[in-house]
């Protein structure tokens, strides 16, 4: 998968949140070039979750709010938000997802989201 045009064209445009989860879910479908940060590491333990949990929860979530440029050339920044499981209440799990040339996924950080 080399980089996508339909991604925006960085940094001016950004892709539409619509857009920009089709491609996570299509990375992360190769769990290969999905990378945590350790903050993210430490986030999910502390919420006893595990990296599958939100590979799983990218199948399912939406990007919520501004898609924004990362630090790099190609880097789009955005929130991903999905539900918690069932035993964790009426929550949902927030993560800070970096696309980096539409062809890998770092993670920045975890965080729990209250439903509204």
């Amino acid at each position: 998968m080399s980089e996508d045009a339909s991604l925006g064209t960085w940094p001016d445009d950004p892709p539409k949140g619509a857009t920009l989860i089709q491609q996570i879910r299509a990375i992360s479908s190769d769990s290969g070039k999905v990378f945590f940060s350790r903050h993210a590491q430490e986030q999910l333990l502390m919420r006893g979750y595990s990296d599958r949990d939100v590979i799983a929860g990218f199948r399912i979530g939406d990007v919520v709010g501004d898609v924004t440029p990362g630090n790099k050339p190609g880097e789009w920044v955005c929130e991903v938000i999905f539900p918690a499981r069932q035993d964790r209440g009426s929550r949902n799990i927030g993560v800070i997802t970096i696309v980096q040339r539409g062809v890998r996924l770092f993670l920045k950080t975890v965080m729990w989201k209250y439903k509204r």
